[in-house]
């Protein structure tokens, strides 16, 4: 099972935005991530944390729903949003979460911090690029839909 894990602020979103990178809008990042064959996907954001509070505090009921809105138009199915995505009871470090026996792929704009506060620098040394992706915090999304085509391309390509 291919199992991507993410990040929200600066990743799907802009920092300070209140949409989602141009190129991701309007569901474009749930298409190019179901087209490259992920069917699990594990949000690592600290924003999980938040809306765990949220719900705790009864200010939401429904972390899925809260976190979907959270993503500005990332994804546009909620239902599928719902049905694929894993919110981590305690994603602290984000590494931790990564099943590295699994086919795994990490998309953070902070990858390379999250992966030295682990202590697996060898990790993100060895993977940026390829099962990495740290796309600029403030960019567009394209360099994120090239990573997924590229992806969805390798999966595609015979052994």
């Amino acid at each position: 099972m291919r199992i991507l894990y993410f990040d929200i602020s600066g990743t799907l979103v802009a920092e300070g935005a209140n949409r989602a990178k141009p190129r991701l809008a309007d569901g474009a990042f749930e298409v190019a991530v179901r087209d490259a064959g992920f069917e699990r996907l594990v949000c690592v954001s600290s924003l999980v944390r938040t809306v765990r509070n949220l719900v705790r505090e009864g200010r939401t009921d429904d972390s899925h729903e809260a976190l979907f809105r959270l993503c500005r138009g990332a994804f546009a199915d909620a239902d599928r949003f719902r049905d694929t995505v894993i919110l981590p009871e305690d994603a602290r470090p984000r590494i931790a979460c990564i099943d590295l026996e699994a086919d795994w792929w990490y998309l953070d704009d902070l990858a390379g911090l999250y992966c030295e506060n682990a202590g697996r620098e060898d990790l993100y040394r060895r993977h940026r690029g390829e099962r990495i992706l740290e796309p600029a915090p403030h960019g567009d999304g394209a360099e994120i839909l090239e990573w997924l085509t590229r992806i969805a391309s390798s999966s595609h390509q015979s052994p």
